[in-house]
C-alpha cells in the first residue's frame, strides 16, 4: 500500500484545484411552471417596476406579455413566480393579429404623453413588407390605441432589398433612451434602437434599427448584425456544420 502513497497524493494534488476551479454549479435554482393558462404561453416580455408602475394599470411590480396564438394577453405577479392572468387571459384589444410583442414602460409618459406602454409586435398577416411589424400605445398595458405598421426610411428600409432582410416576424427587443439627441449615424444617439427579426422567408437573422419616434425607422448598416453562419457562409439552408446554421433570433438584449 505504501508504494501508492505517492501517486494517491498526487492525484489527491491534482484534483482538488480543479474542483474549487469548478464549483458545482447552483446559481439556479428551477422553480418549475409559474405560469400555466389553457390557452398558449410564449414569445413574452417580463417588465418590472419597484413602484407597481404608479397605477398605471394593475399595480403589480411584476409584469408579462405573452403570445396566445390568436392574441397578446397580459399578466401580473407581486412575486414573479405566482401570476394572475388579466380577465382570465383573454387577449388584449386594440391590436391587429398580434405575435412576437415587445414591450416598454415609461412612468413620464414618453416625453409627457398620456401613454405609460408602448408595444411592437408581428402581424402574423404580414411577412414580407414592413407592415409585418406594428405600434400601439397604451395607458395602463391594457387597452391598446393607436395601432398602426411601422414606416421606414427609403434609403436604409428594414425590409428589402437584400435577400437577408427579404422579410420580417417581428421586433426582438426594443430599447427608449428619452435624452437622446437623435442626430447623427450612431443608433444609440436616437431614443429607439431596435432589434428585429430579418428574414430570407428561411433563414432568420437579427439586424439593428434606430428611429426619433418609434414609427419610422432607420435599418443600420448593410448587414445583420448577428449572422447565421450557414447563411453567412453560403451554405443550404439546415447546413449540419454549424449549431446556429439557419436560425439566430428572438434573443433579449
Amino acid at each position: 500500500m505504501r508504494r501508492y502513497l505517492p501517486l494517491l497524493l498526487f492525484l489527491t494534488l491534482l484534483f482538488i484545484p480543479l474542483r474549487v476551479l469548478h464549483p458545482s454549479p447552483s446559481c439556479w435554482v428551477d422553480r418549475g411552471i409559474v405560469l400555466d393558462p389553457t390557452t398558449k404561453a410564449y414569445y413574452p416580455t417580463v417588465l418590472y417596476d419597484p413602484n407597481n408602475f404608479s397605477g398605471y394599470g394593475p399595480s403589480y411590480p411584476y409584469k408579462i406579455w405573452f403570445s396566445t396564438g390568436t392574441g397578446i394577453t397580459l399578466a401580473y405577479s407581486a412575486d414573479g413566480v405566482n401570476w394572475i392572468l388579466h380577465n382570465s387571459g383573454s387577449d388584449l384589444p386594440g391590436l391587429t393579429n398580434p405575435h412576437h410583442a415587445r414591450v416598454i414602460y415609461d412612468p413620464n409618459g414618453f416625453g409627457g404623453t398620456p401613454y405609460h406602454y408602448k408595444i411592437w409586435y408581428w402581424d402574423t398577416s404580414k411577412l414580407y413588407t414592413i407592415e409585418a411589424i406594428r405600434y400601439a400605445e397604451s395607458t395602463d398595458g391594457i387597452n391598446w390605441v393607436n395601432d398602426q405598421p411601422i414606416t421606414q426610411n427609403p434609403s436604409k428600409p428594414l425590409v428589402g432589398p437584400y435577400d437577408w432582410n427579404r422579410g420580417s416576424y417581428g421586433p426582438m427587443w426594443i430599447f427608449y433612451n428619452p435624452n437622446a439627441g437623435n442626430t447623427g449615424s450612431d443608433p444609440w444617439n436616437y431614443k429607439y434602437v431596435m432589434y428585429y427579426d430579418a428574414t430570407t422567408g428561411a433563414f432568420e437573422q437579427i439586424a439593428l434599427a434606430y428611429s426619433k419616434d418609434g414609427i419610422n425607422w432607420t435599418r443600420y448598416g448593410d448587414t445583420p448584425v448577428l449572422w447565421a453562419e450557414g447563411y453567412k457562409h453560403g451554405a443550404p439552408w439546415g447546413d449540419p456544420r454549424w449549431w446556429d446554421s439557419s436560425y439566430v433570433g428572438f434573443g433579449k438584449v
